[in-house]
């Protein structure tokens, strides 16, 4: 996978240079309190781990983690990751600075073409936990409808949580973009 450029972002694979700026941004309550598999603190070697297994995973095309640059600056993290229903989950955060300024939209958009126009996909699901209001805002907006809900153990908070599930299929993509 090569970078996905839009407008005012770029998207690529991480790599061993990104990783301190990562823990920069990820090491924070406020982004990882949304996120089901991250843990907290979020140190150098969480970093590194995430930036190796990242690259096998884009080698077997199991998953496509991505990080969201603005002006040469990390400012967040997408991708695509296949679920055990052979579905692309569409998956995201943005550092706490980056809040609020339409990067989420932006990427998660250039992410979606990806997944439909590259990997060939008619569907990509989605989910956020309950709380989660903004993940939930930016969903609405790329045309994501609901299919349900249901309870994920999330290990940093220890415990079941309610996440709510959506889907997108190509051809509402496809009339929305």
């Amino acid at each position: 996978m090569d970078s996905i450029q839009t407008y005012r972002l770029i998207i690529k694979p991480p790599e061993p240079v990104d990783v301190e700026a990562l823990v920069a941004l990820v090491n924070n309550w406020e982004v990882v309190k949304w996120l089901v598999d991250v843990p907290y603190p979020f140190n150098k070697s969480n970093s590194i781990k995430f930036v190796e297994k990242s690259k096998q995973d884009l080698e077997m095309g199991s998953q496509y983690n991505c990080l969201i640059f603005l002006q040469d600056d990390l400012v967040g993290g997408i991708g695509l990751y296949l679920q055990d229903n052979d579905i692309y989950e569409l998956g995201y955060w943005l550092g706490e600075e980056h809040w609020g300024q339409g990067i989420a939209t932006e990427a998660s958009r250039a992410m979606l073409a990806f997944g439909f126009n590259e990997l060939k996909q008619t569907r990509i699901e989605a989910c956020y936990l309950d709380g989660n209001d903004a993940s939930a805002n930016v969903l609405k907006k790329l045309g994501f409808v609901n299919l349900g809900e249901t309870m994920r153990f999330c290990k940093l908070h220890n415990k079941e949580m309610k996440d709510y599930l959506v889907y997108l299929e190509l051809e509402r993509f496809q009339n929305l973009s």
